[in-house]
């Protein structure tokens, strides 16, 4: 999925989606606003975020639930997909019929009064107990129609009521809600610098070993460090960018036994073992290989496939070859990643 603001349209759980985001917000979680444009697909609070949950594996997420809202950061970030997401389906978000999104906010049964206890989903505390931020509309929340009363009506918490940037207490069914992606912290970095490609690179050993995937997950959420910029794990696409790696690998102090993970990859089901290897990030066909006619830097005889010459799904992933800057496919966990920080294109859109 990429950082920044996707508006598609697409069946996801059988539901008819319009779709913004996921997009990264201040405190390094991710954000996204999911649309029903048929009411008939619209849900109660307790269906949201249970379909919340089960997108956690759309970013590679530690956990995905409702949108837990602590800072006006974070408000004004949902509130520009609000925007994105309605304007996508042909709808005014001003309107005072544009539809309300779930958020994670709840009141459990039983309180004194219609604003009492109100709390955040996964463990985020008590609304406006955070900060002491809170964007409740003038009159909200009121449990309507049994203004001032607790009636256990309204207990749960929607933005966009009415075409505004507020909040209010609504219950029933509605056409959206916003997810909130937590993510694992990510490993520190041991050399970084400027390539002569106009990206940052960054070598990381996180003091464990790592499957590519696991690799290609924690790079993707290492822009927190180079700010503005598109992670992914590194595309070599010139002897420059080689050598220049090369010399971040050996300037890190990495043992010769550390192998590091790059951006390439065999695609399942190959005749050959030199067959359908493509690098992250839409960049192509990888050098060396069948149909990839750029740079490359193959260890005499790779890729191999080892034990086979033939592709039998063994060695599907390129990592640096330990203690060298020779290419390997290989199969087994490896000490750390080569990260690459393309630049990203501003494209969000003001409200």
């Amino acid at each position: 999925m990429p950082l920044c603001s996707e508006l598609i349209l697409l069946l996801f759980f059988g539901y008819a989606q319009v779709v913004a985001g996921p997009v990264r917000g201040p405190g390094g979680n991710f954000y996204e606003i999911i649309f029903f444009p048929s009411a008939a697909d619209a849900v109660k609070w307790t269906k949201a975020e249970a379909l919340a949950e089960e997108r956690t594996s759309v970013v590679g997420a530690a956990s995905a639930h409702l949108a837990t809202i602590t800072s006006s950061e974070e408000d004004v970030l949902i509130e520009k997909l609000r925007h994105q997401v309605l304007t996508a389906a042909g709808l005014d978000p001003h309107a005072g019929n544009a539809p309300p999104f779930w958020v994670g906010g709840f009141q459990p049964n039983g309180q004194s009064s219609p604003s009492s206890n109100w709390q955040w989903v996964n463990g985020g505390g008590v609304v406006n107990g955070i900060a002491n931020y809170t964007n409740w509309r003038r009159g909200e929340p009121n449990d309507w129609p049994d203004t001032g009363v607790e009636s256990n009506q309204e207990n749960h918490l929607v933005i966009g009521l009415g075409g505004r940037f507020t909040w209010a207490d609504m219950t029933g069914n509605r056409q959206g809600y916003v997810v909130e992606y937590e993510m694992e912290p990510v490993s520190e970095p041991v050399q970084g610098g400027w390539g002569p490609s106009g990206n940052f690179y960054r070598v990381v050993v996180p003091g464990y070993n790592m499957t590519w995937e696991e690799a290609a997950r924690d790079a993707w959420k290492y822009d927190r460090f180079v700010r503005g910029r598109l992670p992914h794990l590194a595309t070599i696409g010139s002897e420059q960018e080689g050598k220049y790696i090369e010399t971040l690998r050996q300037g890190s102090g990495i043992g010769w036994e550390n192998g590091l993970w790059l951006g390439g990859y065999q695609r399942p089901g190959q005749e050959s073992s030199s067959h359908g290897w493509r690098w992250v990030h839409d960049e192509g066909v990888v050098g060396g290989t069948v149909g990839g006619l750029g740079y490359s830097n193959w260890n005499t005889g790779e890729p191999n496939d080892w034990p086979s010459a033939e592709e039998n799904g063994g060695e599907d992933y390129l990592g640096l070859r330990a203690g060298s800057s020779l290419w390997n496919d290989i199969s087994t966990p490896q000490s750390g990643y080569v990260a690459e920080f393309e630049e990203e294109p501003a494209r969000e859109r003001e409200f």
